[in-house]
């Protein structure tokens, strides 16, 4: 496996994941989580994207709220704080719409955009949108070229297989030079193969330690001329677990903040840059206490945390 930048773990940047899914996900929770992360010194907070999914999949996507809309609202009652998409369905959208929603966020929040980018995995979600599920892969890559190039080169055509554009206006550009970041979500090797040659960074669900340093190594060696952000999404809970999920194997953070720490030190060393964190379980109290008790007890014990 190639070797590893190592990452000082004062470096690392923190996330939160707004309470925006399950019934008991309120207007006013998700409000109060991104002013609480703002003032707790949380580097960036978190939506979930899905429309419409069946109902055996209810639990816990059956209600949540838009998740791009939701970050307009957001852009306007923060000052600091990075707004991220953990992860937009881009193949379930259109994508030249979605290049315009996202260039309008990064405007309407100051540059503060960060957009986590896959290629779905319900089904039947796809059906419900008019979109195609065989060609989630193709329209994925399509969509990154294309929204790309309609933020740095808006004058150009762009002649894909799915997306096809020419003689266009696109304006205003996002604020941040480049456009909107793409982390590229995802597990699978496709996944971050694709995060290595078209996105800023790879977005994947954290892993068991051993596992993690061999998707950082594939993202690594599949690209190796091109700087990435790695980051990841995870739950913290009471205590430590590991699972298999559907994406493979999983790793919930938990223990003592020692524990924690030590673990955080783990994944810095080998290459962990951005961790965005879920307290979020369907109790709001309890969320608020996890965000604060890791705030004080994990970062501000973190050198160079505010």
């Amino acid at each position: 496996m190639p070797a590893v930048n190592v990452v000082r773990v004062g470096a690392m940047k923190f996330g939160v994941i707004l309470p925006s899914y399950m019934p008991t996900a309120t207007v006013e929770g998700i409000r109060e989580t991104a002013l609480r992360a703002e003032a707790l010194g949380y580097d960036s907070v978190w939506t979930t994207d899905h429309v419409m999914i069946g109902r055996d999949r209810q639990i816990p996507y059956g209600s949540i709220f838009e998740a791009i809309s939701t970050l307009g609202w957001l852009a306007g009652i923060t000052s600091r704080i990075q707004l991220g998409i953990s992860v937009v369905a881009v193949s379930q959208r259109k994508p030249v719409l979605l290049a315009k929603e996202m260039a309008t966020l990064d405007r309407l929040s100051g540059g503060r955009m960060i957009m986590g980018a896959g290629a779905g995995w319900c089904e039947e979600e796809f059906g419900y949108l008019g979109a195609n599920f065989h060609q989630r892969g193709r329209m994925l890559d399509e969509a990154i070229d294309a929204m790309r190039q309609l933020w740095t080169e808006p004058e150009n055509a762009y002649a894909g297989k799915l997306v096809q554009f020419e003689n266009q206006s696109f304006a205003p550009p996002p604020v941040q030079s480049g456009g909107v970041p793409i982390w590229v979500g995802g597990n699978s090797e496709f996944a971050i193969k694709r995060a290595a040659r078209r996105g800023d960074g790879w977005h994947g669900n954290l892993a068991p330690l051993d596992t993690f340093k061999e998707r950082v190594g594939l993202l690594i060696s599949s690209a190796p001329a091109r700087a990435q952000t790695v980051s990841a999404r995870a739950m913290v809970r009471a205590e430590r677990t590991e699972t298999a999920g559907r994406q493979g194997p999983a790793l919930t953070l938990g223990g003592s903040p020692q524990a924690l720490l030590d673990d955080i030190r783990r994944f810095a060393d080998a290459g962990m840059e951005c961790l965005v964190l879920g307290f979020w379980d369907g109790d709001l109290q309890q969320h608020f206490d996890g965000m604060e008790r890791f705030a004080e007890e994990v970062m501000g014990r973190i050198g160079g945390r505010r």
